[in-house]
């Protein structure tokens, strides 16, 4: 398991080399109508990159993409409405059709290593991995965010 996190870290830090994206990351929910619109520009130069999730999981993926409920923007959600962006990246390398998970949803090594159990109450976890945090185990399972 440990292997399997530290493999998405090595592919947030190898996207973020391969595009070079800026340590920046644009928080829709704080933008201004002008900065919108300059992340659009860029956009067209194929350096923008969004980071949104469902109910199941995050991820960004290339170009600049508005999901869910946005007042400004006038962008509304559909479906359950768990679909939503969250903030922007911009990279110095015109980007790809490609996404980058940025989150996971794993059996806890410590406690549920192999994903059948219920895990035991109280279990810290593993381990800290460089890349990647998580707030608890939770019945056996834990939810994994990357950098």
């Amino acid at each position: 398991m440990r292997e399997d996190i530290a493999g998405y870290v090595q592919s947030v830090k190898g996207w973020k080399e391969e595009y070079k994206i800026k340590d920046v990351m644009y928080v829709l929910d704080d933008l201004t109508l002008e900065q919108i619109d300059e992340l659009r520009e860029l956009d067209k130069l194929g350096l923008v990159w969004t980071q949104h999730g469902t109910c199941e999981s995050e991820m960004v993926s290339f170009g600049m993409k508005i999901f869910g409920y946005h007042a400004l923007t006038g962008s509304q959600s559909s479906g359950c409405g768990c679909y939503q962006t969250y903030c922007f990246y911009v990279g110095e390398e015109e980007g790809s059709d490609d996404y980058i998970d940025m989150g996971a949803y794993a059996p806890c090594p410590v406690c549920n290593e192999d994903g059948e159990g219920d895990g035991q109450v109280g279990c810290k976890g593993p381990e800290e991995i460089e890349g990647a945090y998580f707030e608890e185990c939770q019945d056996g399972w834990i939810d994994w965010h990357f950098d």
